[in-house]
């Protein structure tokens, strides 16, 4: 089970302290948010986006939020277009870093493959093509960003069933070290 975030109490020198919590269909989760978690050393910096309220920046095909009870949070951002190719981006800033990437793309029997880079790395591809649905997480960890910005992209990549969709719903990017 993956857990949503919330805001707890904040520490002395005024940062949000952000602590797991159950899934909730409360709308806890802000659009985008960045969070120096300890306060002092950087470590734990994490930056997150929903994709029920925040919209990438697509750069290839149409992508819309489907409203759904089967998904994670009752929702997922998809590309709609069911073509190959299609990519949406995210740009972002953060502290240099080790880092840990997660995000829940569900497994459909007709989605496709997805490339996730940042900058011009890639990470790896996942095959989100299954027999059954299921409610996927992907982790990706010890990808080291240097101080600044940066852009987390996520590219359909082929097929190995029917379908070229893919689709999001929570992303987090969180330092480790």
């Amino acid at each position: 089970m993956t857990a949503s975030l919330q805001h707890g109490p904040r520490h002395a020198n005024g940062r949000d302290n952000i602590r797991p919590a159950s899934l909730t269909q409360t709308g806890l989760l802000p659009a985008t948010s960045a969070r120096d978690i300890d306060g002092v050393s950087g470590i734990g910096f994490r930056q997150v986006w929903n994709l029920l309220t925040f919209a990438p920046t697509v750069i290839a095909g149409t992508w819309v939020r489907l409203v759904s009870t089967v998904c994670l949070y009752n929702a997922h951002f998809y590309n709609s277009t069911n073509t190959d190719l299609d990519e949406v981006n995210i740009a972002f800033r953060c502290p240099a870093g080790t880092y840990r990437l997660r995000f829940n793309a569900p497994t459909v029997a007709n989605y496709g493959k997805l490339d996730t880079t940042i900058d011009a790395a890639l990470l790896g591809t996942t095959d989100l093509n299954a027999a059954a649905n299921y409610l996927n997480v992907v982790e990706y960890t010890g990808i080291v960003l240097a101080e600044g910005a940066h852009t987390l992209k996520f590219k359909v990549n082929g097929k190995t069933g029917t379908g070229y969709y893919v689709g999001l719903s929570f992303i987090a990017l969180e330092r480790t070290a």
